[in-house]
């Protein structure tokens, strides 16, 4: 009776080769800016994300609803409309690999890299995550965008 769970010789170097990652580091495919646009682009990205993480959470909370007429809450709505706006459009687009730039950044203070089955699995979700946040936040900049303008026209 043929064994289920028996793997092919190819299958056996595949996994090992998986596992046999120098020094404990994951093989993803981890992109390092080489030229000084890159550099630039990677920095504007990873800022970008946590700006906007916290203009969105500001935004969640109400901590903008206090006074409704008031011409300079409008104004920094605009402001912060158009940030959100920015680095979804960076996100969503993936312009010039911003994405994996800005995941770059992230990815090598994470205990999880070190596993490489995890460490791909985790790569794919976490660019796939970052592009709907990239809609989402074209979506909530835009609205954030008109409500300003609202106000301060």
């Amino acid at each position: 009776m043929p064994s289920l769970f028996r793997l092919t010789p190819a299958a056996v170097r595949a996994v090992v080769r998986l596992m046999a990652a120098p020094n404990g580091a994951a093989p993803v495919p981890v992109v390092l800016p080489a030229r000084r646009s890159e550099r630039v682009l990677a920095s504007v990205a990873h800022r970008g994300l946590q700006i906007s993480a916290v203009i969105s959470l500001a935004l969640l909370l109400g901590l903008l609803a206090f006074d409704r007429h008031a011409t300079w809450l409008g104004a920094v709505k605009v402001a912060f409309g158009v940030t959100m706006l920015g680095e979804g459009v960076l996100l969503a687009t993936n312009w010039r690999d911003a994405r994996e730039l800005a995941l770059s950044r992230l990815w090598s203070h994470r205990a999880w890299a070190r596993s490489p089955i995890l460490g791909r699995l985790t790569w794919k979700l976490a660019l796939s995550a970052l592009q709907l946040l990239g809609v989402i936040w074209l979506a909530a900049g835009l609205l954030t965008v008109l409500l300003g303008l609202q106000v301060v026209v």
